[in-house]
């Protein structure tokens, strides 16, 4: 039997089972035009908002902007993208955007992730450029290449949606899971729900325990979360109580209501020795999670990574 996907805060409990929770968030819906308009909306705001605080002061505008532009000239990206962005947040330069959009252009057709990325934002927005969704899943595709996750989560969704590309479900899932392992909380939660709808998105259930597994190995607090309900609820694993508990508790000390709210109420349904044992088993398994993001972090898996 499938299990249901309810509402944030709500639970269903078997005869001293917590059955199920899910996190009824704007990612969890497969991307309805509506919530997905209001997610850009605030993107949009946090990077206009994140490029007005970097802009600094005016009293060296025009030296800076004259270095700028002549190393932007000569072919530096990195010049190109931060004279893009002054013109965008509109201090050091003057507020145009049509301006920011040309040199990130210029950027981006040199292969910058980066700018790659904000003009494609642009074009999906119609933000200092004609609105053209099929060139913004043009840049998007470039980012999400090169290894942004934001890119990654958009162009998803625009897959899902059948929005500026031909609708694929399968390559919107491709995309989908890359931005999920790298963290993108949005396409983490869009992941689940589709997973939970039915959809065969890792090849099998195995191999979505194997992804779930990875990635709560990694640290990350929803996937940890998700692998403690699969073993309460015996779904892709054997249904055990310790271990189910010992996620249950990493992903408590991420400090999620939700999330402390299923460890303190399996817990409860558990008994105190089984409690016990749970809390035992997390302190095991947070040696290896801590060994696993340290390695994560090294600047040798940072070379070879992603």
């Amino acid at each position: 039997m499938k299990t249901a996907v309810l509402p944030r805060g709500s639970w269903t409990e078997g005869p001293g089972r917590v059955r199920h929770i899910a996190i009824n968030s704007n990612g969890l819906s497969i991307f309805p035009p509506r919530l997905f308009g209001i997610q850009v909306v605030i993107l949009a705001a946090a990077l206009s908002v994140a490029l007005r605080c970097s802009a600094g002061t005016a009293g060296n505008r025009a030296a800076q902007l004259s270095d700028l532009r002549t190393k932007a000239e000569a072919g530096d990206t990195a010049a190109q993208v931060q004279l893009g962005e002054l013109y965008f947040a509109g201090e050091k330069a003057p507020f145009d955007k049509a301006e920011a959009a040309k040199w990130y252009r210029m950027a981006a057709d040199q292969g910058n992730t980066k700018a790659a990325f904000l003009l494609g934002f642009m074009c999906e927005v119609g933000d200092g450029v004609p609105k053209y969704k099929v060139e913004a899943a043009k840049w998007y595709r470039q980012a999400a290449e090169g290894g942004d996750s934001r890119a990654q989560f958009l162009l998803a969704s625009m897959y899902a949606r059948g929005d500026g590309v031909a609708q694929d479900m399968a390559e919107s899932a491709t995309w989908l899971l890359k931005a999920a392992q790298q963290g993108h909380a949005a396409a983490q939660a869009a992941l689940l729900k589709r997973y939970y709808s039915g959809e065969n998105l890792f090849g099998g259930k195995a191999e979505a325990v194997k992804w779930f597994r990875n990635a709560a190995g990694q640290g990350q607090a929803f996937a940890q979360f998700q692998l403690g309900l699969m073993y309460s609820l015996g779904n892709g694993v054997p249904k055990d109580d310790v271990e189910a508990l010992a996620w249950l508790n990493l992903s408590a000390s991420a400090g999620d209501h939700d999330y402390v709210k299923a460890r303190d109420t399996l817990e409860a349904e558990l008994g105190a020795s089984v409690a016990l044992r749970g809390q035992e088993r997390g302190r095991e398994l947070l040696k290896h999670v801590d060994i696993a993001a340290a390695a994560k972090d090294s600047p040798a898996v940072a070379q070879d990574g992603q």
